[in-house]
Protein backbone atom coordinates (compact mmCIF):
# COMPACT_ATOMS: atom_id res chain seq x y z
CA UNK A 1 0.00 0.00 0.00
CA UNK A 2 1.27 3.53 -0.71
CA UNK A 3 2.37 5.36 2.08
CA UNK A 4 3.91 8.81 2.67
CA UNK A 5 4.72 11.21 5.77
CA UNK A 6 4.02 14.87 5.38
CA UNK A 7 3.30 17.52 7.97
CA UNK A 8 -0.04 17.72 9.11
CA UNK A 9 -1.79 21.19 9.81
CA UNK A 10 -0.38 21.16 13.52
CA UNK A 11 3.11 20.65 12.39
CA UNK A 12 3.14 16.92 12.95
CA UNK A 13 4.11 14.07 10.61
CA UNK A 14 1.82 12.14 9.65
CA UNK A 15 0.85 8.77 7.33
CA UNK A 16 -0.76 9.26 4.03
CA UNK A 17 -2.24 6.04 2.43
CA UNK A 18 -3.50 7.14 -0.73
CA UNK A 19 -3.96 3.66 -1.41
CA UNK A 20 -6.62 2.96 1.28
CA UNK A 21 -8.45 6.32 0.23
CA UNK A 22 -8.64 4.83 -3.68
CA UNK A 23 -10.04 1.52 -2.63
CA UNK A 24 -12.52 3.24 0.27
CA UNK A 25 -13.69 5.53 -2.45
CA UNK A 26 -14.05 3.45 -5.26
CA UNK A 27 -16.75 1.31 -2.76
CA UNK A 28 -18.39 4.65 -2.00
CA UNK A 29 -18.76 4.82 -5.62
CA UNK A 30 -20.54 1.12 -5.88
CA UNK A 31 -22.74 1.66 -2.89
CA UNK A 32 -23.86 5.07 -3.82
CA UNK A 33 -24.58 3.83 -7.85
CA UNK A 34 -26.62 0.89 -5.70
CA UNK A 35 -28.28 3.21 -3.12
CA UNK A 36 -29.34 5.51 -6.03
CA UNK A 37 -32.05 3.35 -7.72
CA UNK A 38 -34.66 4.25 -5.67
CA UNK A 39 -35.51 7.23 -7.83
CA UNK A 40 -35.49 5.58 -11.03
CA UNK A 41 -37.39 1.95 -9.33
CA UNK A 42 -40.27 4.42 -8.12
CA UNK A 43 -40.61 6.22 -11.75
CA UNK A 44 -40.47 2.65 -14.05
CA UNK A 45 -42.68 0.78 -11.73
CA UNK A 46 -45.49 3.74 -11.75
CA UNK A 47 -46.11 3.72 -8.14
CA UNK A 48 -48.41 6.71 -6.74
CA UNK A 49 -46.45 9.82 -4.89
CA UNK A 50 -48.08 8.48 -1.56
CA UNK A 51 -46.74 4.56 -1.62
CA UNK A 52 -42.97 6.92 -2.86
CA UNK A 53 -43.55 8.65 0.00
CA UNK A 54 -44.08 5.80 2.35
CA UNK A 55 -41.45 3.63 1.02
CA UNK A 56 -39.18 6.57 0.42
CA UNK A 57 -38.83 7.07 4.25
CA UNK A 58 -38.97 3.50 5.26
CA UNK A 59 -35.44 2.85 2.88
CA UNK A 60 -34.27 6.53 4.16
CA UNK A 61 -34.71 5.39 7.51
CA UNK A 62 -33.10 2.48 7.42
CA UNK A 63 -30.02 3.88 5.36
CA UNK A 64 -29.38 6.64 7.98
CA UNK A 65 -30.90 6.06 11.87
CA UNK A 66 -29.08 2.77 11.89
CA UNK A 67 -25.45 4.50 11.27
CA UNK A 68 -25.43 5.32 15.23
CA UNK A 69 -25.15 1.94 15.86
CA UNK A 70 -22.83 1.16 13.37
CA UNK A 71 -20.62 4.00 13.81
CA UNK A 72 -20.56 2.61 17.45
CA UNK A 73 -19.46 -0.62 16.37
CA UNK A 74 -17.02 0.70 14.53
CA UNK A 75 -15.06 2.64 16.86
CA UNK A 76 -14.88 -0.37 18.53
CA UNK A 77 -14.71 -3.71 16.06
CA UNK A 78 -12.77 -2.26 13.47
CA UNK A 79 -13.88 -0.92 10.18
CA UNK A 80 -12.98 -3.23 7.97
CA UNK A 81 -15.96 -5.93 8.08
CA UNK A 82 -18.41 -3.04 8.23
CA UNK A 83 -17.01 -1.44 4.94
CA UNK A 84 -17.26 -5.29 3.01
CA UNK A 85 -20.54 -6.21 4.77
CA UNK A 86 -22.34 -2.96 3.73
CA UNK A 87 -21.03 -3.09 0.46
CA UNK A 88 -22.09 -6.89 -0.13
CA UNK A 89 -25.47 -6.63 1.32
CA UNK A 90 -26.18 -3.00 -0.29
CA UNK A 91 -25.21 -4.88 -3.71
CA UNK A 92 -27.67 -7.77 -3.76
CA UNK A 93 -30.90 -6.48 -2.02
CA UNK A 94 -30.79 -3.33 -3.74
CA UNK A 95 -30.06 -4.79 -7.17
CA UNK A 96 -33.06 -7.68 -6.45
CA UNK A 97 -35.64 -5.00 -6.00
CA UNK A 98 -36.42 -4.86 -9.17
CA UNK A 99 -37.96 -8.17 -9.21
CA UNK A 100 -40.69 -7.58 -6.78
CA UNK A 101 -42.16 -4.48 -7.10
CA UNK A 102 -45.46 -6.16 -7.44
CA UNK A 103 -45.34 -7.13 -3.74
CA UNK A 104 -45.30 -3.90 -2.16
CA UNK A 105 -44.28 -5.65 1.76
CA UNK A 106 -41.74 -7.99 0.33
CA UNK A 107 -40.52 -4.83 -1.54
CA UNK A 108 -40.49 -2.39 1.62
CA UNK A 109 -38.47 -5.59 3.36
CA UNK A 110 -35.81 -5.26 0.57
CA UNK A 111 -35.36 -1.73 0.60
CA UNK A 112 -34.91 -1.72 4.27
CA UNK A 113 -32.33 -4.60 4.09
CA UNK A 114 -30.57 -2.44 1.27
CA UNK A 115 -30.72 0.15 3.71
CA UNK A 116 -28.85 -1.00 6.68
CA UNK A 117 -26.28 -2.50 4.38
CA UNK A 118 -25.36 1.24 3.24
CA UNK A 119 -25.96 2.48 6.77
CA UNK A 120 -22.87 -0.34 7.57
CA UNK A 121 -20.54 1.10 5.34
CA UNK A 122 -21.02 5.03 6.17
CA UNK A 123 -19.46 5.77 9.00
CA UNK A 124 -16.56 3.71 9.39
CA UNK A 125 -15.88 4.76 5.63
CA UNK A 126 -15.89 8.21 5.98
CA UNK A 127 -13.65 7.84 8.83
CA UNK A 128 -10.96 5.72 6.86
CA UNK A 129 -10.98 8.64 4.14
CA UNK A 130 -10.37 11.57 6.41
CA UNK A 131 -7.19 9.41 7.84
CA UNK A 132 -5.98 8.55 4.59
CA UNK A 133 -4.82 11.88 4.31
CA UNK A 134 -4.57 13.42 8.01
CA UNK A 135 -2.78 16.82 6.73
CA UNK A 136 -6.07 17.96 5.16
CA UNK A 137 -9.34 15.42 5.84
CA UNK A 138 -11.45 17.73 4.45
CA UNK A 139 -10.07 17.20 1.43
CA UNK A 140 -9.77 12.76 1.88
CA UNK A 141 -13.15 13.46 2.66
CA UNK A 142 -13.94 15.57 -0.46
CA UNK A 143 -12.80 12.80 -2.29
CA UNK A 144 -14.56 9.96 -0.63
CA UNK A 145 -18.12 11.93 -0.91
CA UNK A 146 -17.43 12.99 -4.35
CA UNK A 147 -17.00 9.16 -5.75
CA UNK A 148 -19.78 7.86 -3.64
CA UNK A 149 -21.97 10.92 -5.15
CA UNK A 150 -20.72 9.64 -8.85
CA UNK A 151 -21.71 6.60 -8.37
CA UNK A 152 -24.92 8.15 -7.13
CA UNK A 153 -25.37 10.20 -9.96
CA UNK A 154 -24.55 7.09 -12.80
CA UNK A 155 -26.17 4.80 -11.05
CA UNK A 156 -29.77 5.75 -12.23
CA UNK A 157 -28.71 6.65 -15.71
CA UNK A 158 -27.05 2.43 -16.08
CA UNK A 159 -30.35 1.29 -13.94
CA UNK A 160 -32.89 2.79 -16.48
CA UNK A 161 -30.66 1.79 -19.48
CA UNK A 162 -30.58 -1.59 -18.27
CA UNK A 163 -34.18 -1.44 -17.40
CA UNK A 164 -34.97 -0.59 -20.63
CA UNK A 165 -33.08 -2.91 -22.33
CA UNK A 166 -33.43 -6.18 -20.26
CA UNK A 167 -37.05 -5.37 -17.85
CA UNK A 168 -36.92 -4.86 -14.10
CA UNK A 169 -37.04 -8.21 -13.61
CA UNK A 170 -33.39 -8.90 -14.64
CA UNK A 171 -31.91 -5.82 -12.82
CA UNK A 172 -30.57 -8.38 -10.12
CA UNK A 173 -27.86 -9.23 -12.53
CA UNK A 174 -26.36 -5.62 -11.53
CA UNK A 175 -25.01 -6.75 -7.82
CA UNK A 176 -22.47 -8.13 -9.81
CA UNK A 177 -19.92 -5.54 -10.65
CA UNK A 178 -20.29 -4.33 -6.40
CA UNK A 179 -19.25 -8.29 -5.70
CA UNK A 180 -16.55 -8.02 -7.84
CA UNK A 181 -14.49 -5.49 -6.39
CA UNK A 182 -15.34 -6.78 -2.91
CA UNK A 183 -12.19 -8.47 -2.24
CA UNK A 184 -10.11 -5.25 -2.32
CA UNK A 185 -11.52 -4.70 1.70
CA UNK A 186 -8.41 -6.82 2.46
CA UNK A 187 -5.92 -4.05 1.29
CA UNK A 188 -8.03 -1.50 3.89
CA UNK A 189 -6.67 -0.70 7.26
CA UNK A 190 -9.25 -2.47 10.45
CA UNK A 191 -8.93 0.88 11.83
CA UNK A 192 -10.11 0.49 15.69
CA UNK A 193 -10.77 3.88 17.19
CA UNK A 194 -12.21 3.07 20.72
CA UNK A 195 -11.35 0.22 23.29
CA UNK A 196 -14.32 -2.15 23.32
CA UNK A 197 -15.83 -1.47 27.01
CA UNK A 198 -18.52 -3.15 28.52
CA UNK A 199 -18.73 -1.54 31.84
CA UNK A 200 -20.55 1.87 33.01
CA UNK A 201 -23.45 3.71 32.60
CA UNK A 202 -24.65 3.65 28.79
CA UNK A 203 -27.09 6.62 29.17
CA UNK A 204 -24.51 8.37 31.85
CA UNK A 205 -21.89 7.93 28.95
CA UNK A 206 -24.31 9.30 26.22
CA UNK A 207 -25.66 12.08 28.32
CA UNK A 208 -22.21 13.45 28.85
CA UNK A 209 -21.04 13.60 25.34
CA UNK A 210 -24.07 15.29 24.44
CA UNK A 211 -23.66 17.59 27.45
CA UNK A 212 -19.81 18.19 26.15
CA UNK A 213 -20.48 18.18 22.35
CA UNK A 214 -24.20 18.84 22.25
CA UNK A 215 -24.53 22.87 22.13
CA UNK A 216 -21.97 22.45 19.40
CA UNK A 217 -23.20 19.76 17.64
CA UNK A 218 -26.84 21.16 17.18
CA UNK A 219 -27.25 23.58 14.42
CA UNK A 220 -24.86 21.27 12.19
CA UNK A 221 -27.00 18.65 12.98
CA UNK A 222 -30.05 20.95 11.94
CA UNK A 223 -28.24 22.15 8.77
CA UNK A 224 -27.92 18.14 7.90
CA UNK A 225 -31.69 17.37 8.72
CA UNK A 226 -33.39 20.55 6.46
CA UNK A 227 -30.87 19.90 3.46
CA UNK A 228 -31.42 16.03 3.73
CA UNK A 229 -34.82 16.84 3.75
CA UNK A 230 -34.76 18.28 0.43
CA UNK A 231 -32.03 15.87 -1.18
CA UNK A 232 -34.39 13.36 0.04
CA UNK A 233 -37.55 14.25 -1.48
CA UNK A 234 -35.91 15.80 -4.88
CA UNK A 235 -34.06 12.32 -5.52
CA UNK A 236 -37.57 10.11 -4.69
CA UNK A 237 -39.87 12.37 -6.71
CA UNK A 238 -38.03 14.03 -9.55
CA UNK A 239 -37.54 10.60 -11.77
CA UNK A 240 -41.36 10.30 -11.38
CA UNK A 241 -41.76 14.09 -12.39
CA UNK A 242 -40.00 14.11 -15.25
CA UNK A 243 -42.16 11.46 -16.59
CA UNK A 244 -45.47 12.97 -16.08
CA UNK A 245 -44.65 16.42 -17.62
CA UNK A 246 -44.03 13.89 -21.20
CA UNK A 247 -40.34 13.35 -21.06
CA UNK A 248 -39.20 9.41 -21.79
CA UNK A 249 -38.25 7.03 -19.74
CA UNK A 250 -34.62 8.19 -19.37
CA UNK A 251 -35.35 11.50 -18.49
CA UNK A 252 -35.52 9.51 -14.94
CA UNK A 253 -32.54 8.29 -15.05
CA UNK A 254 -30.88 11.64 -16.47
CA UNK A 255 -32.32 13.69 -14.11
CA UNK A 256 -31.05 11.48 -11.04
CA UNK A 257 -27.82 12.00 -12.49
CA UNK A 258 -27.96 15.41 -13.25
CA UNK A 259 -28.39 16.52 -9.53
CA UNK A 260 -26.37 14.26 -8.03
CA UNK A 261 -23.73 14.54 -10.56
CA UNK A 262 -23.57 18.27 -9.86
CA UNK A 263 -23.79 17.56 -6.09
CA UNK A 264 -20.51 15.83 -6.66
CA UNK A 265 -18.84 18.99 -8.28
CA UNK A 266 -20.41 21.41 -5.59
CA UNK A 267 -19.30 18.90 -2.59
CA UNK A 268 -15.49 18.65 -4.28
CA UNK A 269 -15.95 23.06 -4.76
CA UNK A 270 -16.90 23.29 -1.03
CA UNK A 271 -14.65 20.89 -0.05
CA UNK A 272 -11.42 22.50 -1.11
CA UNK A 273 -12.95 26.20 0.46
CA UNK A 274 -13.88 25.34 3.70
CA UNK A 275 -9.80 25.40 4.35
CA UNK A 276 -9.58 28.51 3.45
CA UNK A 277 -12.76 30.91 3.32
CA UNK A 278 -15.31 31.23 6.40
CA UNK A 279 -17.09 27.95 6.65
CA UNK A 280 -20.25 30.02 7.54
CA UNK A 281 -20.00 31.85 4.60
CA UNK A 282 -19.40 28.66 2.69
CA UNK A 283 -23.16 27.44 4.21
CA UNK A 284 -25.11 31.02 3.81
CA UNK A 285 -24.30 30.86 0.15
CA UNK A 286 -25.49 27.24 0.07
CA UNK A 287 -28.97 28.58 1.05
CA UNK A 288 -29.19 31.47 -0.65
CA UNK A 289 -28.21 30.28 -4.20
CA UNK A 290 -29.92 26.63 -3.73
CA UNK A 291 -33.62 27.82 -2.51
CA UNK A 292 -34.32 29.83 -5.45
CA UNK A 293 -32.76 27.34 -8.41
CA UNK A 294 -34.93 24.80 -6.58
CA UNK A 295 -38.44 26.73 -7.22
CA UNK A 296 -37.43 27.44 -10.48
CA UNK A 297 -36.64 24.55 -11.38
CA UNK A 298 -39.91 23.14 -10.10
CA UNK A 299 -42.38 26.04 -11.35
CA UNK A 300 -40.45 26.13 -14.77
CA UNK A 301 -42.71 23.34 -16.26
CA UNK A 302 -43.03 24.68 -20.10
CA UNK A 303 -38.71 24.42 -20.82
CA UNK A 304 -37.65 21.95 -22.75
CA UNK A 305 -35.72 18.39 -21.09
CA UNK A 306 -32.02 20.33 -21.46
CA UNK A 307 -33.13 23.38 -19.92
CA UNK A 308 -35.07 21.50 -16.59
CA UNK A 309 -31.92 19.46 -16.10
CA UNK A 310 -29.94 22.22 -16.17
CA UNK A 311 -31.71 23.68 -13.10
CA UNK A 312 -31.80 20.69 -11.51
CA UNK A 313 -28.12 20.35 -11.97
CA UNK A 314 -27.27 24.14 -10.42
CA UNK A 315 -30.13 23.46 -7.52
CA UNK A 316 -27.90 20.24 -6.90
CA UNK A 317 -24.48 22.16 -7.07
CA UNK A 318 -25.97 24.61 -3.88
CA UNK A 319 -27.99 22.35 -1.93
CA UNK A 320 -25.76 19.09 -1.55
CA UNK A 321 -22.45 21.52 -1.91
CA UNK A 322 -22.17 21.49 2.22
CA UNK A 323 -22.33 17.78 2.58
CA UNK A 324 -18.72 17.26 3.29
CA UNK A 325 -18.10 19.94 5.36
CA UNK A 326 -20.92 19.62 7.84
CA UNK A 327 -19.20 15.41 8.17
CA UNK A 328 -16.01 17.29 8.55
CA UNK A 329 -17.13 20.10 11.60
CA UNK A 330 -18.80 17.29 13.14
CA UNK A 331 -15.73 14.95 13.38
CA UNK A 332 -13.64 17.91 14.29
CA UNK A 333 -15.55 18.08 17.65
CA UNK A 334 -14.43 15.16 18.96
CA UNK A 335 -11.77 12.93 17.13
CA UNK A 336 -11.38 9.99 19.65
CA UNK A 337 -15.49 9.55 18.56
CA UNK A 338 -15.04 10.37 15.05
CA UNK A 339 -17.05 7.54 13.51
CA UNK A 340 -20.25 7.59 16.28
CA UNK A 341 -20.26 11.60 15.37
CA UNK A 342 -20.17 10.77 11.67
CA UNK A 343 -23.01 8.38 12.40
CA UNK A 344 -25.03 11.18 14.14
CA UNK A 345 -24.13 13.72 11.71
CA UNK A 346 -25.03 11.09 8.25
CA UNK A 347 -26.70 8.69 10.25
CA UNK A 348 -29.23 10.56 12.68
CA UNK A 349 -29.40 13.82 10.22
CA UNK A 350 -30.69 11.80 7.43
CA UNK A 351 -32.80 9.61 8.98
CA UNK A 352 -34.67 12.50 10.58
CA UNK A 353 -34.80 14.21 6.87
CA UNK A 354 -36.37 11.22 5.16
CA UNK A 355 -39.63 12.63 6.83
CA UNK A 356 -39.40 14.82 3.61
CA UNK A 357 -40.56 12.66 1.31
CA UNK A 358 -43.11 11.64 3.52
CA UNK A 359 -44.50 15.18 3.71
CA UNK A 360 -44.44 15.66 -0.25
CA UNK A 361 -46.81 12.55 -0.51
CA UNK A 362 -49.14 13.79 2.13
CA UNK A 363 -49.28 17.26 0.43
CA UNK A 364 -49.72 15.61 -2.92
CA UNK A 365 -53.46 14.55 -2.26
CA UNK A 366 -54.06 18.11 -2.00
CA UNK A 367 -52.07 19.79 -3.98
CA UNK A 368 -49.47 19.64 -7.40
CA UNK A 369 -45.81 17.47 -7.14
CA UNK A 370 -44.14 20.78 -7.46
CA UNK A 371 -46.21 22.74 -5.05
CA UNK A 372 -45.54 19.49 -2.31
CA UNK A 373 -41.97 19.72 -3.13
CA UNK A 374 -41.49 23.88 -3.02
CA UNK A 375 -43.11 23.56 0.44
CA UNK A 376 -39.68 21.08 1.21
CA UNK A 377 -37.41 23.05 -0.80
CA UNK A 378 -38.08 26.30 1.06
CA UNK A 379 -37.14 25.09 4.15
CA UNK A 380 -33.62 25.96 4.39
CA UNK A 381 -34.47 29.20 4.41
CA UNK A 382 -35.52 29.53 7.92
CA UNK A 383 -32.33 27.91 9.14
CA UNK A 384 -29.74 30.70 7.50
CA UNK A 385 -29.83 32.42 11.11
CA UNK A 386 -28.53 29.09 13.01
CA UNK A 387 -24.97 29.94 10.33
CA UNK A 388 -24.07 32.73 13.06
CA UNK A 389 -23.45 29.41 15.59
CA UNK A 390 -21.20 27.52 13.13
CA UNK A 391 -17.12 27.21 13.78
CA UNK A 392 -16.18 29.77 10.83
CA UNK A 393 -12.67 27.99 10.77
CA UNK A 394 -11.09 24.70 11.10
CA UNK A 395 -9.76 23.65 14.16
CA UNK A 396 -6.12 21.95 14.49
CA UNK A 397 -5.81 18.60 16.60
CA UNK A 398 -5.17 18.79 19.65
CA UNK A 399 -1.55 16.43 20.38
CA UNK A 400 -0.40 15.17 23.13
CA UNK A 401 3.15 15.58 24.29
CA UNK A 402 3.68 12.05 23.94
CA UNK A 403 2.92 12.71 20.39
CA UNK A 404 4.90 15.72 19.75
Amino acid sequence: MKISIVKSVDGNRRPVNLSSLGVISLFHYFVDSYASVFGPLMALARLDATRIGVLAMLYSASTSFSQLAFGYLSDRFGSRRFVGVGLMTSAIALSVAGLIVEFPMVLAFVLVVGGLGVAAFHPASAVLAAKSLPHNPTWGVSVFITTGTTGFALGPVLYVMFAEQYGLESTWWLMFPGLLVLPLVWFLPNSVVATPSVSGDVKKKVRTFLGVHGPALLPIYIFVVVRSAVQISLTSFVPTLMIQRGHPNTAAGLSAMCFSGAGALGMLVWGMLAGRCDRRLLQVISVVAGVPVSLLFLYATDLSLSASLTLLALAGFFILSTNTMHIVMGQELSPENANTISSIVMGFGWGAGSAGPVIVGGLSRSWSLESSLAMVCLTPALTLPLALFLRGRPVAPVVSKAEG
